[in-house]
């Protein structure tokens, strides 16, 4: 938005020229002589001056301020300054050129002058041209004087003529000029050819040119003034240009961008004034003449003369436009639409309109999309009126219907915009108005055409929520099941995705046929590799199915039905999987280990180190943890326990059972392992991995043996005969060697019935005491009491074994250690003393 250039050029002329006052200046002398030349042949002394005729006398005289004036106006004033001994009578002045021809004449000057006295006469100067060289010639009388004394000095005495000027004004002259003011107040319209009108607009790009001739012999200087223009802080715009004298083509160019034109809507003009300035010559006398003149220019223009002043704010009335604009809307598919019945869609229409500030003067939108059908069958239409800032408009397209041919699956859209001339607006000119055209969410009822692309793609995905993070798995068993309803009814091939399958490096993919009434499929997942990624919570399994509708033929689709795609994934398993595997807690099934490895002669020792471990062996890996435990148990329904909490075999497979000696303290006959372990953490575990365990108990032993524990020795019935009326005394003889590291203490008991062991009727064969780690010899002799007890039909024999364990010197017992090697060994042989009668056969 712009107006045109202007130029305007005035002609300023000096006119009538003011000279300064001229200060007053005294001619020569006129002497007494001169004037009556018969004064000389007076001698000197007192006398009777008669009254006389002057001399007609001439002085020279020079104009200090002008060398030559045609004056229009002002005032010559002449005094006559008497200094003469006598009295002056009237007088007249002649003013005469150097030739001797005559100016012009002094009106007479009144008389009487006294001597010491003074009068003037005045000249008007109008129309008069003067000389800066004149003579002054004096005529007229004198009444004469008595008793006047004669004298040289009276001789010599003179009277002057004293010239002085004022409100001088001259057509030309050269002379002294002093300052002298040229004013011219006017304006300049715009042209009547322009629309805009401009009630205030900032200047985009603009100039004010003014050229100035200056045909004066000064020099001077220009106070511009244009008020219609201001400044970026509102200031009225001035400026000052000095001008040299006799100077022609005189340029100044200034830039007005971001400068404002103001002016009223009816009064379309740039007001301007100007004040010449001349400067005072000086000493310096200047010719000039009333008809000089100073010539100015004064344009405002564009980047060039011919170019329009362009704004970049406006406020005013801007000339009616057509902003109109069309373009089109791509129905963005590979498929060729012929007509389509809109189920849903939004048509969406956003102005941003930062030209304009306020609705005033705003533009109005007038929008047509042909092939946007409503429920009558017109095109599509609206209006969107001053818009100003931010307009948004949205359309509910539900019950309209496109139509397009093969050739144009375009929607293609026309926006006629115009200007409100009758209203004043505000336009932000550098700005721009945006109108946006979109159409969103559209759906479709029905439609017809040719559908060449893909016109289903389902993408969807599969959760697992499970704590353990896969990153692959080799899958053992398990089947990927795909139930299709096609509610459609159309013949296509379905191809189905899955992004995290693979089997031989490519993913699984594969197409189906699918019949109009749809169906069930089933794909094999034997063998595939499954890829997650680990930093997704919940990890997902992703796939897409892509329906591709023939191409070749005219369809009609009602897209209210839909085909749908069940996904499920059954019996799925895996050969291995690595990840970061959950928590898995297997129950250990309970393992019993029969105990028969015990003497019962030892159950009252107490045994103080027993080490038992657990070997695992494992080739999993990941951690391993085992929770254990172990109860041992004996026949008498006694029940010990030991646990093992917490423990990684993969990080250490030795497992150390604690208080091993508990359990086998309690002399059990079974040990019963039960638990769980639970396997989790980072790392690959598959179905061909194993956990195996081996228990050992190792040896030596530790007991803690108190004094008299007693060791059962099982009762035996003896077949010895000993006949007590023919033996006089049995000898029984032992050799013992005690390895333990404990003493012992041996009884020997009979009786010919075995409850009788432990009551009165017990009978005592013998009693010997062994040191620890020693050897011991003896014998016990066998009376007749004694051998008697072999006599009868049976005897049972039971020997007790008392045990003393260690003390230390406290007399605290202490563990004894037994090796496997360590024994009590006894040799017992014997020899037997008989009465023999040799009267006696047998």
């Amino acid at each position: 938005v712009g107006v045109s250039s202007i130029n305007q050029v005035i002609t300023s002329v000096i006119g009538t020229i003011a000279l300064s006052d001229l200060p007053e200046k005294e001619t020569d002398p006129y002497s007494f002589s001169s004037i009556f030349p018969g004064i000389n042949d007076f001698p000197n002394g007192s006398h009777n001056i008669p009254g006389f005729n002057l001399e007609p006398v001439e002085n020279s005289f020079s104009f200090d301020d002008f060398s030559s004036a045609e004056f229009t106006g002002g005032t010559l004033t002449l005094t006559i300054v008497n200094n003469l001994v006598i009295p002056l009578g009237e007088t007249d002045i002649v003013l005469k050129n150097g030739d001797g021809s005559d100016i012009v004449n002094i009106p007479t000057i009144p008389g009487p002058i006294n001597p010491g006295e003074s009068s003037s006469g005045n000249l008007s100067l109008n129309e008069l041209s003067l000389p800066g060289n004149v003579i002054v010639e004096v005529t007229g009388s004198s009444p004469g004087a008595d008793n006047v004394v004669i004298d040289d000095a009276a001789r010599n005495s003179s009277f002057t003529v004293n010239v002085s000027g004022s409100s001088l004004e001259v057509s030309s002259a050269t002379a002294k000029i002093p300052e002298q003011t040229i004013y011219e107040d006017n304006m300049i319209l715009l042209s009547a050819s322009d629309s805009n009108k401009v009630q205030s607009a900032t200047i985009l790009n603009g100039k004010l040119i003014i050229s100035i001739d200056n045909n004066m012999a000064v020099s001077s200087t220009v106070q511009m003034n244009i008020p219609t223009i201001q400044n970026s802080e509102g200031a009225l715009f001035e400026t000052l240009l000095n001008i040299p004298p006799s100077e022609p083509d005189i340029y100044y160019e200034i830039i007005l961008n971001d400068h404002s034109l103001v002016m009223e809507l009816n009064d379309q003009s740039v007001d301007y004034n100007y004040t010449v300035l001349t400067m005072d010559s000086g000493e310096n006398m200047v010719t000039i003449n009333s008809t000089d003149d100073i010539e100015i220019s004064i344009s405002l223009e564009g980047e060039t003369p011919d170019d329009d002043i362009t704004f970049s704010f406006f406020t005013g009335r801007v000339a009616p436009q057509n902003l109109g604009f069309d373009g089109k809307i791509d129905v963005e598919s590979e498929s060729n639409i012929l007509e389509a019945n809109l189920g849903a869609g939004l048509l969406e229409i956003l102005v941003e309109n930062n030209v304009n500030v306020s609705p005033s003067g705003a533009p109005t939108a007038f929008i047509t999309i042909p092939e946007l059908k409503n429920a009558s069958g017109e095109d599509f239409s609206t209006t969107l009126e001053n818009m100003s800032g931010f307009v948004s408009q949205s359309i509910d397209l539900s019950g309209y219907s496109i139509l397009m041919t093969m050739e144009n699956q375009q929607l293609n859209y026309t926006a006629e915009v115009t200007t409100n001339y009758n209203e004043v607006g505000s336009y932000s000119l550098g700005d721009s108005i945006f109108i946006d055209i979109n159409v969103a969410g559209l759906s479709f009822d029905e439609v017809r055409g040719y559908f060449s692309q893909d016109a289903m793609v389902e993408s969807n995905s599969i959760s697992i929520d499970d704590s353990t993070k896969i990153e692959t798995a080799e899958i053992k068993s398990g089947h990927l099941l795909l139930d299709i309803e096609n509610n459609i009814g159309i013949v296509a091939d379905i191809n189905f995705q899955i992004l995290e399958f693979f089997m031989d490096g490519s993913i699984l993919d594969t197409t189906l046929s699918l019949t109009p009434s749809g169906g069930s499929y089933t794909i094999d997942l034997s063998d595939h590799h499954l890829y997650l990624d680990m930093s997704e919570d919940p990890q997902t399994i992703n796939y897409v199915s892509t329906i591709t509708l023939p191409d070749d033929e005219e369809m009609i689709l009602s897209l209210s039905d839909s085909i749908v795609v069940d996904v499920t994934m059954t019996n799925l398993t895996f050969e291995s999987v690595t990840g970061d595997i959950k928590p898995v807690t297997i129950e250990i099934e309970p393992v019993d280990q029969t105990i028969d490895g015990l003497p019962d002669e030892i159950e009252e020792f107490e045994f103080t180190e027993v080490e038992m471990i657990i070997d695992f062996d494992t080739n999993i890996g990941i951690p391993v943890i085992l929770n254990l435990e172990i109860e041992a148990s004996n026949p008498s329904g006694e029940i010990e326990i030991s646990t093992v909490t917490g423990w990684d075999i993969t990080a250490d497979n030795h497992v150390v059972i604690p208080n091993a000696e508990n359990l086998i303290n309690l002399f059990p006959d079974i040990i019963r392992a039960t638990g769980e372990a639970t396997v989790s953490g980072v790392g690959t575990v598959s179905a061909s991995q194993y956990v195996a365990g081996t228990m050992t108990v190792q040896a030596p032993l530790s007991f803690s043996v108190p004094d008299n524990t007693q060791i059962e020795i099982d009762i035996e019935e003896t077949d010895l005969e000993l006949d007590n009326e023919v033996l006089e005394q049995v000898t029984i003889f032992f050799d013992a060697e005690n390895y333990f590291d404990f003493g012992t203490q041996i009884s020997v008991y009979a009786t010919s019935d075995s409850v009788q062991f432990g009551t009165i009727y017990e009978d005592t064969l013998f009693t010997s005491t062994f040191t620890p780690n020693s050897t011991f010899a003896d014998s016990i002799i066998l009376d007749p009491e004694k051998i008697g007890l072999f006599s009868g039909d049976k005897l049972f024999i039971k020997a007790d074994v008392s045990v003393s364990g260690n003390k230390d010197e406290n007399g605290n017992s202490i563990p004894s250690n037994v090796l496997t090697s360590d024994s009590l060994n006894f040799i017992i042989y014997g020899r037997i003393e008989m009465v023999v009668d040799p009267s006696k056969e047998d």
